[in-house]
């Protein structure tokens, strides 16, 4: 779960640096599980480019066998997310990973 969290983490800081407009909503995860493995789940705050308008970016990260990070981003308007939040966990949920077809790539 270390390197799961310090994945997320890097990843998250990278999304920071090249895009002023999201920040932190909390500094927590959700302790999840998607496709058979631990995930973590955050949900950070933009601006969208389109509209103006605050939106929430829901992340998922999962850790894959050959230590590399898959991340799911499912973005909703703010205002609207807890509308979304039920489709967003049915969608996570659905995620189907085989990495035996991802190493052969």
């Amino acid at each position: 779960d270390g390197n799961l969290q310090r994945g997320t983490e890097a990843l998250i800081q990278s999304l920071l640096q090249s895009n002023p407009q999201i920040r932190r909503q909390s500094s927590g995860y959700v302790r999840e599980t998607i496709g058979g493995r631990n995930a973590l789940t955050t949900t950070l705050r933009n601006v969208s480019e389109a509209t103006g308008k605050a939106e929430a970016v829901v992340l998922s990260t999962l850790g894959l066998r050959d230590g590399s990070l898959l991340y799911l981003i499912q973005v909703a308007p703010q205002d609207e997310v807890n509308i979304y939040n039920s489709t967003f966990r049915r969608m996570r949920q659905s995620v189907q990973v085989d990495d035996r077809r991802l190493a052969s790539r």
